[in-house]
C-alpha cells in the first residue's frame, strides 16, 4: 500500500527504506481569499511574532490559557508585537487580556499573509501550518495538542526550523525565553532559507496525481507481467 506524504522529501527523517513512500511536494495553496485584518494596528519597527492553533482550536481545552500566556509573553517587550489567531476563543481571551495596541486578537486571520512579515510563529505543530512558516522561512515554537504534531514537531526541532514547547504548562517567561532565543538563532535563519527554496521549487500541485498514476501502473504492470 503506497504512502502519499504532502512534503517534500527534505521536510522527513532520514528512511533507510523508501518503498511505496511518495513525496508529494510542498502543496501549499498561495493563491487564496483571505479575511479582512486591521494592517494598521502593526508597526514595521517591531518584531512580529504569530500565534495559531488552527481552524480547530476550540477542541483544545488549554489553548485559551496558553493564549494568554503568550500575549502576556509579548507584553514585556516593547519591541515585539503579537497577532493572535484566536479563533472559538477570540472573545474569551479578549475579556481576559488587558487592552494592549501591541496585540491583536482575531477569530479569523489572514495567515499567509501574516506569515509573509512574521519574525517567528507559536502554532500546534499542524503540517499545513507548519509548510506555510516554512514557504515564508519563519522560525516555529511550537506546542503540540495531538494527531501528527508532536511528529511534525520533532521534524522541526531536528531539521533545525524551531524549537517546542510543552504548551499545556508553559509560563509566559518560558515562551519568552523561547522565542527571544529563537529569534536569535541564525542556524534557524540558515535552515529555513534552505528549506524554503525546496519548498518553493518542489510546489508539488501536480505530483500528487502522478505519483499515484505512476505506481498503479507499475503495480499492474507486475501483476501482468509486462
Amino acid at each position: 500500500m503506497p504512502y502519499l506524504v504532502f512534503c517534500p522529501r527534505e521536510f522527513d527523517f532520514p528512511r533507510n527504506n523508501l518503498e511505496n513512500i511518495f513525496y508529494a511536494g510542498s502543496n501549499i495553496q498561495t493563491q487564496r481569499n483571505e479575511p479582512a485584518f486591521p494592517w494598521d494596528r502593526l508597526c514595521a519597527e517591531r518584531r512580529l511574532i504569530y500565534c495559531s492553533f488552527g481552524t480547530q482550536v476550540g477542541r483544545v481545552p488549554w489553548a485559551c490559557r496558553f493564549f494568554q500566556q503568550v500575549c502576556a509573553a509579548v507584553t514585556t517587550r516593547k519591541d515585539w508585537q503579537l497577532v493572535v489567531h484566536a479563533g472559538d476563543f477570540c472573545v474569551q481571551l479578549k475579556e481576559i487580556v488587558p487592552s494592549e495596541s501591541r496585540v491583536t486578537i482575531v477569530r479569523t486571520a489572514p495567515q499567509l499573509s501574516l506569515l509573509a512579515r512574521a519574525d517567528a510563529a507559536v502554532i500546534h505543530g499542524g503540517l499545513g501550518t507548519v509548510k506555510e512558516c516554512i514557504w515564508h522561512g519563519v522560525p516555529m515554537l511550537v506546542a503540540p495538542t495531538g494527531h501528527d504534531q508532536p511528529g511534525n514537531a520533532a521534524r522541526v526541532v531536528y531539521h533545525g526550523l524551531g524549537t517546542t514547547i510543552e504548551g499545556r504548562r508553559a509560563t509566559a517567561a518560558q515562551i519568552q525565553e523561547a522565542l527571544a532565543a529563537m529569534l536569535e538563532n541564525t542556524l534557524h535563519s540558515m535552515q529555513l532559507a534552505y528549506f524554503s527554496k525546496r519548498f518553493r521549487e518542489n510546489p508539488g500541485m501536480t505530483t500528487a496525481a502522478d505519483l499515484l498514476e505512476t505506481w498503479f501502473e507499475d503495480r499492474q504492470a507486475k501483476r501482468t507481467g509486462g
